[in-house]
């Protein structure tokens, strides 16, 4: 979760410089390798400390609200709907909290 939040923190940080970037755009520089990035994480994840890897997910949540808390609206909504990528802050840890998270954290 954590490694997704880093990458939406570098997509939000480059809509504060192009707030008018557009979702293809934007969706494709963010999703487009997600499987070999979800592959990697996963390597790079082996053997990692859980409290070290809860403390790198608050980080980068943290560092990725600073960064969405100061965009304008144009650059989190379409038609009132959250932008799609912003989903691995709004929906992505639901995705794995029962299969992933909750067996490791208990």
């Amino acid at each position: 979760m954590a490694g997704w939040k880093r990458r939406a923190l570098v997509t939000a940080l480059r809509l504060a410089r192009d707030p008018d970037a557009g979702d293809e755009e934007i969706n494709r520089t963010q999703f487009s390798d997600w499987r070999e990035y979800n592959d990697g994480l996963q390597e790079r994840c082996t053997g990692v400390a859980t409290d070290q890897i809860l403390a790198e997910h608050r980080a980068a949540h943290a560092e990725l609200i600073a960064a969405v808390t100061g965009l304008p609206d144009s650059c989190l909504l379409t038609d009132g709907d959250a932008r799609f990528w912003l989903r691995p802050l709004l929906a992505h840890t639901y995705d794995h909290l029962n299969t992933d998270l909750r067996p490791v954290l208990g």
